[in-house]
């Protein structure tokens, strides 16, 4: 007799096996196991970056580097398949001593990366240039920072998914699976490099390879002698004095001999003209008096020695083709972000070894608030400090002193009698 239907729920096997892998199977043993989710990553940011790289040349790779902390390649700043090839060959360009459109097509024919990237490599780069909506410093820098978070957030993930398939091994214990976690979190939390100290020795090595000097005269014997033979990078020097007494030329002296020892400058004016500044400069270059510059600059030159003519002339020639760059309190609208802002695109214009030195005339017209000057003006100096330490650079700021700081005893007054210093 046929069975007929019947209401019990048939019994239900399972296999507690069933899609896994054996213990034994060589892709278990080490294999993170996956969480399902996507990887992080900024495809558009990764391609606004190497755009911007291509078309403005080293200069703005070397700002990606300093913003990195190392070579971007080393960490997998970049997570697209076509961006990492494409990166790997800028990286390999600069070592050669340049970055162009160019040489970093000859690298990837080099290399026979090139047919990796669709429709063809030329057009592929061409596209990246094209395309980049970088055209500041600034903006690199923001978005760069993006990358970098996305970067950390793969580590994490990575670190995560690794841990997991220790725990799915069976081959870790509770306290080595937390010091794990522990690791990971600080590696991710960590802004900045913690190089060992042959690291750094090696880096100062490269650096007198490469003549960067350590110290920059001021031209000014008795400053030399306290400077201990000129400014130094990666330090802040704040000039005082009371008004009308000097402080503009000094800066600008320092600043023209910065120039003849091969450092680029970046004079900040807060209280000049482009014309003043002009020609104070050109009078301080060619030592010759301001009001006969200013002649010349006016065209009135009847009257005028031709051998001062000359000097004048020569002089222009020379801080025309210079690496001076200057700016005024017109482009200082937000105060010290704004200084920033520039003395990084300045930077970025430069060479790695080349040394910049940056003067602000002065520090309290930097101020945008005038009912608590002391605290922004010492919010000012530490992020100058930090910017010095941070970029390498030199900073020389003038201050104004107090009425009492003129009258101190024995006429040396101190860091104190600094107007609005705070904690200077």
């Amino acid at each position: 007799m046929p069975e007929g239907p019947t209401n019990k729920r048939p019994r239900r096997t399972t296999n507690k096996n069933a899609g896994r892998l054996p213990a034994d199977d060589p892709e278990r043993v080490g294999t993170p196991r996956k969480l399902g989710r996507e990887v992080p990553s900024a495809p558009e940011q990764e391609a606004a970056v190497l755009g911007a790289c291509i078309q403005e040349g080293r200069s703005w790779w070397a700002h990606v580097t300093r913003l990195v902390g190392r070579d971007p390649t080393e960490i997998g700043l970049f997570w697209e398949r076509s961006h990492v090839v494409v990166a790997n060959a800028i990286a390999r360009s600069v070592q050669d001593g340049h970055l162009s459109l160019e040489s970093v097509l000859d690298q990837l024919n080099t290399s026979g990366e090139a047919d990796l990237l669709e429709p063809d490599a030329r057009t592929f780069l061409v596209n990246l240039a094209a395309t980049s909506t970088l055209a500041e410093v600034q903006d690199l820098s923001d978005v760069v920072s993006v990358l970098i978070g996305k970067q950390r957030l793969r580590a994490i993930q990575s670190g995560v998914e690794s841990t997991l398939g220790e725990i799915v091994a069976g081959r870790s214990d509770v306290t080595s699976i937390a010091g794990d976690l522990m690791r990971l979190a600080g590696d991710n939390l960590w802004t900045g490099t913690v190089p060992r100290l042959g690291d750094v020795v090696a880096r100062l090595q490269e650096e007198d390879a490469l003549g960067v000097p350590w110290r920059i005269p001021t031209g000014i014997e008795k400053l030399d002698e306290l400077y201990r033979g000129g400014h130094e990078p990666g330090r802040l020097y704040v000039v005082g004095a009371r008004p009308k007494v000097g402080k503009t030329t000094l800066l600008i002296t320092e600043a023209l001999e910065a120039l003849r020892h091969g450092a680029a400058v970046l004079f900040v004016s807060m209280e000049m003209t482009d014309r003043e500044l002009w020609s104070k400069m050109l009078s301080s270059q060619a030592t010759i008096s301001h009001d006969e510059v200013v002649r010349y600059l006016e065209g009135k030159v009847d009257g005028l020695d031709e051998e001062d003519l000359e000097e004048i002339r020569q002089a222009e020639l020379e801080l025309k083709s210079s690496d001076l760059f200057i700016t005024f309190t017109r482009d200082m609208t937000d105060g010290v972000d704004s200084l920033l802002a520039a003395i990084a695109t300045v930077k970025s214009r430069l060479t790695p070894e080349q040394p910049l030195i940056v003067f602000l005339d002065y520090l309290q017209l930097l101020s945008r608030d005038p009912w608590n000057k002391v605290a922004e003006v010492s919010d000012i100096t530490r992020r100058c400090k930090l910017a010095c330490t941070d970029m390498g650079i030199t900073i020389v700021v003038a201050s104004q002193i107090s009425r009492a700081g003129a009258e101190a005893e024995h006429g040396m007054p101190g860091p104190h009698h600094l107007r609005d210093s705070g904690t200077i």
